[in-house]
């Protein structure tokens, strides 16, 4: 029984790689498109949709368990980072503030027993 082929996600599949840079010389880009595309998916995947490294190194045909997406091009973005911790910092506090009832809240004052 013969197997489904895995489906090629971002330029994953050997076969789908050009051989040579096509273009860009005319712009000054003397790289490959295909590494500069893929390096900016990799990139736009980490940091816009926010997607954890190792699910991405899969999607780009990586065997190392994100390693090389985190400490060469898909590593997250500063400002991004700082904001999600600021934002979650808010989030907690917003969730352990206490809750002010409205049977907490006196509504007359307390007589004076003398």
């Amino acid at each position: 029984m013969e197997s489904e082929p895995e489906p090629c996600v971002i330029g994953a599949c050997r076969a789908d790689r050009p051989r040579t840079a096509q273009g860009g010389s005319a712009a000054g880009w003397e790289g490959s498109r295909y590494l500069a595309t893929r390096h900016f998916a990799g990139w736009y995947v980490v940091n816009v949709l926010e997607m954890p490294s190792e699910d991405v190194a899969i999607a780009l045909g990586h065997q190392d368990g994100g390693n090389l997406i985190r400490h060469l091009y898909g590593h997250r973005d500063k400002r991004g980072a700082l904001d999600r911790i600021v934002g979650a910092y808010a989030t907690r506090a917003a969730e352990n503030r206490p809750k002010r009832s409205e049977s907490s809240t006196p509504t007359a004052p307390l007589e004076s027993p003398l």
